[in-house]
């Protein structure tokens, strides 16, 4: 598997766990109401560190072929050589921290959960955009 693949993976391993999340706490499928919020929680604080894979899938695909489709889309300063410097890596970090975030804010506050899923709901449609997957 090349490192264009895994990333395209990594990408739709992220969205579709958040876009999972999102239709929970929209439609609430099982009517479990707050027993959910827990599972919810974790899950969004543990999905985080999906974001450094993704970081991690698109940093060796550079390394791999600095002319694949996903780097001569990527905007200006999307991938580049080193890592601290990459508007990728900034990305990925605040995927990270807004996933986090949402998880707490969602503990603390659980009639959070309609406005948590408009902002999970941007989240994917910006991060689609973004990473071209």
């Amino acid at each position: 598997m090349t490192w264009q693949e895994t990333y395209e993976s990594e990408c739709r391993v992220f969205k579709h766990e958040l876009t999972y999340l999102t239709h929970i706490l929209r439609y609430d499928p099982k009517q479990i109401g707050i027993e959910h919020i827990q599972d919810i929680c974790r899950r969004l604080a543990a999905h985080s560190f999906q974001a450094g894979q993704v970081l991690k899938a698109a940093n060796a695909m550079f390394e791999e072929d600095q002319n694949c489709k996903y780097v001569r889309r990527g905007p200006p300063g999307w991938f580049v050589g080193d890592i601290e410097d990459s508007e990728m890596e900034i990305h990925c970090s605040m995927l990270e921290y807004q996933l986090c975030k949402k998880a707490q804010q969602f503990r603390e506050d659980h009639s959070l959960d309609l406005m948590i899923t408009a902002d999970l709901a941007i989240l994917i449609k910006n991060f689609e955009k973004d990473v071209g997957v």
